[in-house]
């Protein structure tokens, strides 16, 4: 998902906060579950950040990082757009590729691992010949140069395959650009999702190489879209306000969506990488403070990595333009399974609004 507007400031001044700030801020420990995912918990960055395209500027600091690993995240899945850097020869631009690598070295640095999303979804639901073709270009390029890293660093084929990009197209196109990533990079975790936007709906359809055991299968988690997009203009929900998540039946229904996912990974053997969730900015604290934290500890309860979308722009951990942090988010994400989260306030407490 790649959309922009103006980050707003949140005022959490509520004993219920008070309690879950202090919670990240000491590093509680985290829950004990089965099989942790390989990569952890994440969090999206650069999809609208000028550090990729040469005459733009970049807000990004590489201290950023180190804050990151400091609040509890142990991954980050870097939206990378390389298309437009494909000139007419089929080759990809150095430079491009150089500032990937910087990327990909300073989050290993920071102790971060890796996961390189090539977030071209608008380009290949549009089109997805000329969108095959670019993959072709891409995959066989970053196969090349990005194999001298380990399995910290993992490949996401495509973000939210759709559109023109059928599941049968899909299929036939992942299952080629794997053997590319293959070819110099046996090992390689590889993130592959259903068509129709990674929707959990469409994951029947989804094909995958039975004795490749180091594909994840990747999933994002944005329902109910009502709730998760209400006041998006640009998902047809402006309107929309003050829609509430968090009683039993919206607990619910998350536990039954990730079941069902879980029950085709544990079928087949394989772990689910959660590559997005989040809500809107222009929803109410409560309620999206609720959904962020039941999320994240409703995966790592089936022992999947996820990543939060997203650090700047909209849904934004972080302000990028005061560098101001949104800490009740990170908060929701890192404290520990609490089952009075979602219940109704005590009376006479402030609940806090946006």
């Amino acid at each position: 998902m790649t959309t922009r507007s103006t980050a707003r400031r949140l005022d959490f001044a509520t004993p219920l906060l008070a309690l879950a700030l202090a919670a990240a801020a000491i590093a509680a420990p985290r829950p004990t579950f089965a099989a942790e995912g390989r990569f952890g918990r994440g969090i999206n960055i650069l999809s609208t950040d000028g550090m990729f395209m040469p005459g733009s500027d970049s807000s990004f600091s590489f201290a950023t990082l180190a804050r990151l690993k400091a609040s509890g995240f142990d991954h980050v899945r870097v939206n990378a757009l390389p298309f437009a850097r494909i000139d007419a020869a089929g080759r990809l631009e150095e430079r491009w590729i150089l500032t990937l690598r910087r990327v990909i070295d300073a989050s290993l640095a920071a102790g971060l691992k890796v996961m390189v999303d090539v977030h071209e979804f608008l380009y290949c639901q549009r089109d997805a010949r000329a969108c095959e073709a670019k993959l072709d270009v891409t995959w066989t390029t970053l196969a090349d140069r990005l194999s001298d890293y380990d399995d910290r660093v993992g490949f996401e084929i495509l973000n939210e395959p759709g559109g023109a990009m059928d599941v049968a197209t899909w299929n036939r196109v992942a299952a080629k650009e794997l053997a590319a990533i293959r070819r110099l990079n046996p090992r390689r975790p590889v993130v592959i999702g259903p068509a129709e936007g990674n929707a959990l709906s469409a994951l029947p359809g989804l094909k995958l190489p039975a004795g490749d055991r180091n594909i994840l299968i990747g999933v994002h988690y944005y329902d109910p879209f009502v709730f998760t997009h209400q006041g998006a203009e640009w998902a047809g929900l402006g309107a929309a306000t003050g829609v509430e998540w968090g009683s039993e039946a919206d607990v619910a229904r998350l536990d039954r969506d990730f079941d069902a996912i879980y029950g085709r990974a544990r079928a087949e053997g394989r772990e689910v990488y959660l590559g997005e969730f989040g809500v809107y900015d222009r929803a109410d604290a409560r309620p999206r403070f609720c959904f962020l934290h039941r999320v994240a500890r409703a995966a790592e309860r089936r022992g999947w990595s996820w990543a939060y979308w997203q650090l700047t722009s909209d849904f934004a951990l972080m302000d990028e333009r005061s560098g101001r942090w949104n800490d009740w988010i990170v908060a929701a994400l890192m404290m520990p399974a609490d089952p009075v989260i979602c219940r109704p306030p005590t009376p006479g407490v402030r609940v806090p609004q946006r």
